[in-house]
């Protein structure tokens, strides 16, 4: 007998002993759905990654590698930047102006790490 955890995507029959009485899986399709979060700032760029959300308590916190890439160049625009925004239900998300590092002569932003090579929250 194998433990299923609460929640578990079912991608084969790897856990599934046995399907009788005309029992499928079916994958569910996506559902177009209102936007929670845009990367508009100037220090977002046209390029995001490596999204961590956790919950902290009452707060959900999010992290995210962003940074803007010319394809014309073949090369980033400014350099690469990680992120803050913060929600208490998951959908509706503020991104502080945290005041840590100055990105085009402002610090009026939420960046958290300034560049590449600190890789360590």
């Amino acid at each position: 007998m194998i433990t299923v955890p609460p929640r578990e995507l079912f991608i084969d029959d790897h856990l599934i002993a046995s399907m009788t009485g005309g029992v499928k899986q079916h994958l569910n399709q996506p559902v177009p759905r209102e936007v929670v979060l845009t990367t508009d700032a100037a220090w977002e760029g046209n390029t995001s990654a490596y999204y961590t959300i956790f919950r902290d308590d009452d707060l959900f916190r999010m992290y995210s590698r962003a940074s803007h890439w010319d394809a014309e160049a073949k090369k980033e625009t400014h350099r690469e930047v990680t992120c803050y925004a913060e929600s208490r239900d998951g959908f509706h998300w503020v991104k502080p102006k945290l005041g840590l590092f100055e990105f085009n002569g402002s610090k009026e932003n939420n960046i958290v790490i300034d560049g590449v090579g600190h890789t360590v929250l």
